[in-house]
């Protein structure tokens, strides 16, 4: 019972890390992208 929990509450936490700084990264490289589209 303990480990189930435990595993959740681990689980999200460590996606949310990692995926943070990857959507960060993708944002920035997707606004240039986009404003060199709308630009053509």
């Amino acid at each position: 019972m303990s480990s189930q929990p435990s595993c959740s509450q681990t689980t999200p936490s460590s996606a949310t890390q990692s995926i943070r700084p990857v959507s960060i990264k993708q944002l920035q490289t997707l606004g240039g992208a986009s404003g060199d589209d709308d630009a053509l």
